[in-house]
């Protein structure tokens, strides 16, 4: 997945849900977002019971399907939903997302 602290959602692919084994029928809302260059269309979003990242693990998370243009090879964008439940860094050298868990309070 391609981080993206632009996207308000944490979206897959449609190939890549379904190789999750995940029941699309439950993608029925439909979410207006602002897409780059302005443009506002429509994501339809389902929620996933657990969703792991590394070695984190979240319940109870809004993803969006989203196709993305042919030739990409990645299957989502891991989006701002996930991202603000930590404290998330970046090792650029590494090329490596490190997610800190943030103290609720």
């Amino acid at each position: 997945m391609m981080v993206d602290t632009g996207a308000a959602f944490t979206t897959l692919t449609p190939r890549a849900a379904t190789r999750l084994g995940l029941d699309l029928s439950g993608f029925v809302r439909r979410v207006p977002i602002f897409a780059a260059g302005g443009a506002t269309i429509e994501l339809t979003v389902g929620q996933v019971r657990s969703l792991r990242v590394g070695a984190a693990e979240l319940y109870d998370v809004d993803v969006g399907l989203m196709a993305l243009r042919a030739g990409v090879t990645f299957d989502g964008l891991l989006g701002v939903n996930v991202l603000a439940r930590f404290r998330p860094t970046i090792d650029f050298r590494r090329a490596t997302l490190i997610l800190r868990s943030e103290p609720l309070g």
